[in-house]
């Protein structure tokens, strides 16, 4: 009789759980939760279903990739940093990105002296080895923001105001943007004759 009344109340306890709030929060969740996710994702803290599945680990992956839907594309077409790295295709977001680290926790974990930029969509060559990454990227914004072409990033220091179109490697090269030995004048709209 005691065993079935030790069972009855640990099953009225766990019942009760959800319904002791502490700091907001139920007790059951404080129990079970590993810690608070960012600030971005905060407004779902409290709906765990919107990140995971009771006792499925493998639709993580799946949900992740519905709400973050320019990360699936760039799987999917192999772009970006997330579709030409080889080993992202098929490993778990979690693996990088920790989301119960608290509020301002860095999921990102972006390192610029280690990021290898051959695994993005502007591989770089030339100077640009040599260029700050707020060159390109502007601070507060996605790093996927920043321009892909020359224009992007040199429009306002262009000497031909865009009158040359924006095939800028039909005449330079990215090693500081010289001319390469092989440029003809005569072929262009300012042939050099005489002097």
């Amino acid at each position: 009789m005691r065993g079935a009344f030790r069972i009855l109340a640990i099953g009225a306890a766990m019942a009760l759980l959800p319904a002791v709030a502490v700091h907001g929060e139920s007790l059951f969740e404080k129990l079970v939760m590993p810690g608070h996710v960012i600030e971005g994702y905060a407004k779902y803290e409290k709906k765990c279903e919107s990140c995971h599945e009771p006792f499925s680990k493998e639709s993580q992956k799946r949900l992740c990739r519905d709400c973050h839907k320019d990360v699936t594309k760039d799987i999917d077409e192999k772009k970006g940093m997330h579709g030409k790295r080889p080993d992202v295709a098929n490993a778990e977001c979690k693996h990088c990105h920790t989301d119960h680290k608290g509020r301002k926790a860095d999921i990102i974990q972006f390192d610029p002296q280690t990021f290898n930029h051959m695994f993005t969509d502007f591989e770089l060559k030339g100077s640009h080895k040599q260029a700050p990454c707020t060159g390109c990227h502007a601070p507060e914004k996605k790093f996927r923001s920043a321009p892909a072409g020359c224009i992007g990033c040199h429009k306002k220091d262009d000497p031909h105001k865009g009158e040359l179109g924006e095939d800028c490697a039909r005449c330079h090269i990215e090693d500081g943007w010289r001319k390469p030995k092989e440029f003809n004048h005569a072929k262009t709209k300012f042939p050099l004759d005489g002097a």
